[in-house]
């Protein structure tokens, strides 16, 4: 069961369930990768402004940083 608090989450993708967790070292690579802020990542995405390619960037960390 994942835990919000230590921001833990569950992604499924397909059939497939991944646990994921989101921590500082996570959103330092997002952001590097990205070459841009968190904040600015979340309002292309919440502008529908991502590009496939884009949100495996995002997952990608999140999902390795879950132990998968």
């Amino acid at each position: 069961m994942p835990n919000p608090k230590r921001g833990e989450l569950e992604i499924v993708l397909g059939e497939k369930k991944f646990k994921g967790r989101v921590t500082l070292d996570v959103v330092m690579r997002i952001e590097r990768q990205m070459g841009k802020g968190i904040v600015k990542i979340a309002q292309s995405l919440s502008d529908a402004e991502f590009t496939v390619e884009q949100m495996v960037g995002v997952l990608t960390p999140v999902i390795r940083a879950g132990g998968n």
